[in-house]
């Protein structure tokens, strides 16, 4: 398989996990691990977080599943909480030393414009999901 593909798998496979009833967390770290190694001939079996970050970093623009950014395509999942929270600011992150990269770019449809546009994880948030249906009766306590 060549890089590209390998990261398009990789993005299909990390959304594929967020239908996953148990270990969401596990299984997609674990997706990481093994793409890793492939893809960079790591022989290393147990790359650190920040290797994990550094991967997901360098390769951002080309994790998406079904034509959307896999961090965006958590907030359609009902997962945000579990990926973003859970995943992301506790697990693989290191205040000050390395956190994801949430500028990405994925292409979404916008419904303040009616339009597909390209935004960034931080503008999909933003603009799209946290004004979601979903997304509010989640917050609601």
């Amino acid at each position: 398989m060549s890089g590209l593909n390998e990261y398009k798998a990789l993005g299909r496979s990390l959304c594929n996990k967020y239908n996953t009833e148990n270990g969401i967390i596990v299984q997609m770290k674990e997706t990481i691990k093994t793409t890793i190694e492939r893809v960079e001939g790591n022989t290393n079996p147990n790359p650190t977080d920040k290797e994990i970050i550094t991967f997901l970093n360098a390769h951002k623009n080309k994790l998406t599943c079904w034509g959307k950014h896999y961090l965006a395509k958590a907030f359609d999942e009902g997962v945000y909480m579990t990926v973003y929270k859970k995943l992301f600011k506790k697990e693989l992150y290191k205040k000050g030393e390395y956190q994801i990269d949430y500028n990405s770019i994925t292409l979404t449809y916008n419904p303040e414009t009616g339009q597909e546009e390209f935004m960034t994880i931080l503008d999909y948030i933003e603009k799209v999901a946290l004004k979601s249906f979903t997304i509010k009766i989640a917050q609601t306590p």
